[in-house]
């Protein structure tokens, strides 16, 4: 799919969302607005597709097409693979804000499992119910990280590639 495409909802982009593209942003900040308008069909579109829906509440999510290193926005989420375990492979996606990566976001089946980046060393506190949930659903006695890979860098050209820890090491 190579046009243009906004997504304008009170809802999350979704799994069905990153099937279409791999990389969203979040539009708030008005430095993105050349961007945007240079890839609609006319300058005129953005009002209709981002000024008035952002006016009603609704968030507005367009995708980036970069190759490989992705220009700073203030909001993205970057399609991943995660590996728990060193054999439980799943699909999702990392949120940045700032080029820094805040929660992660796993599929299991039809689930949307959320992971929060915490500051600490320890994210499993802030996770508990998911980190319950992952080990009953595969059956693991516990896990402590859950490591993920992209297929791009962030504008400084840093690979979105890391771990989030869950317990202190």
């Amino acid at each position: 799919m190579n046009q243009f495409y906004v997504k304008n909802s009170g809802d999350y982009i979704t799994q069905s969302d990153f099937r279409s593209f791999d990389v969203w942003c979040e539009w708030h900040d008005s430095e993105e607005i050349e961007y945007i308008k240079s890839q609609l069909e006319s300058p005129e579109l953005f009002e209709v597709l981002f000024l008035k829906p952002y006016e009603k509440g609704l968030e507005c999510y367009y995708p980036l097409r970069e190759d490989f290193t992705l220009p700073y926005r203030e909001f993205m989420h970057v399609s991943c693979k995660a590996m728990i375990s060193g054999k439980i492979e799943l699909t999702g996606y990392v949120s940045l804000i700032c080029n820094k990566v805040t929660s992660l976001t796993l599929w299991v089946e039809d689930n949307e499992i959320q992971f929060l980046r915490s500051d600490r060393l320890t994210a499993g506190e802030d996770n508990p119910g998911n980190v319950e949930f992952i080990t009953k659903y595969f059956g693991l006695e516990d896990f402590n990280v859950i490591h993920y890979v992209t297929n791009y860098s962030d504008s400084h050209s840093n690979v979105i590639n890391g771990k989030l820890q869950l317990t202190e090491t």
